[in-house]
């Protein structure tokens, strides 16, 4: 975290993440983490592992560094194989979706406020707040013989959990 230029300690990290679950048990968590930064080494890589597992994040973002130009982090040493890199991300991404998908199965039989967002011909497809605006998250899949109006906000209950996506029929 330091040669990345974060203030902020594993530690303080987790007890951050746990003070909101305790004030906001509803609380949609998201972040996006990079691997194969200069220096990470194996010990690194099993501790960020074992991080995402403990947090359990709602939505994760993984990235291989990528290395440029007028950069603090372009000179240094120790560099990780973009191959590495890759595989590492991948690891990380298939825990992710593992946890997402357990994650999104404990909200079946819950009800949303969902903003009706697009309609592909047999299904609506919409948000609610777990889901940012600007982030590709995932979707509420809306399976209604009803029509609805896009941008129109309905009660939706959930009734099947894929791991980025939520089915649910209109309340």
């Amino acid at each position: 975290l330091s040669l990345m230029g974060r203030s902020g300690t594993k530690e303080k990290y987790i007890n951050v993440i746990h003070q909101i679950r305790n004030k906001i048990p509803n609380a949609v968590l998201r972040t996006t983490l990079i691997t194969g930064f200069p220096g990470e080494d194996n010990d690194d890589y099993e501790d960020l592992m074992s991080f995402i597992q403990q947090i359990r994040f709602d939505h994760l973002g993984v990235f291989s560094y990528s290395r440029e130009q007028d950069t603090p982090s372009y000179e240094m040493k120790n560099r990780v194989s973009k191959k590495i890199a890759r595989e590492r991300e991948k690891e990380l991404m298939k825990i992710q979706k593992d946890i997402s998908l357990d994650l999104n199965k404990k909200r079946i039989g819950e009800i949303h406020d969902v903003l009706i967002e697009d309609f592909d011909g047999e299904n609506y497809y919409g948000r609610s707040y777990l889901y940012a605006p600007d982030a590709d998250d995932g979707n509420i899949i809306i399976k209604t013989q009803k029509n609805l109006i896009l941008g129109e906000i309905i009660k939706v209950k959930i009734i099947d959990a894929e791991p980025y996506d939520l089915i649910g029929i209109p309340e």
